[in-house]
């Protein structure tokens, strides 16, 4: 079992979304921070940048990279 779990907040302000490590102990680590894209009705875009971040949560936890053999 992994020893952390994902927390996704949105900040308004910057128009960013921030992913923190959450650890057992409570420790809180920033783990990536992205820009929200401008979109323009371009739903592509969004879609791409969805997926993007989706796979790079999943990928960060050990058991899945181990999983899919990466």
């Amino acid at each position: 079992m992994e020893n952390f779990k994902h927390l996704i907040e949105v900040d308004e302000e910057s128009h960013s979304i921030k992913i923190y490590r959450i650890y057992n102990g409570g420790e809180k680590e920033l783990y990536t921070e992205a820009n929200l894209p401008e979109i323009d009705k371009d739903y592509d875009k969004l879609r791409e940048f969805s997926q993007s971040l989706g796979e790079s949560i999943l990928c960060d936890f050990a058991s899945v990279r181990k999983f899919y053999g990466l």
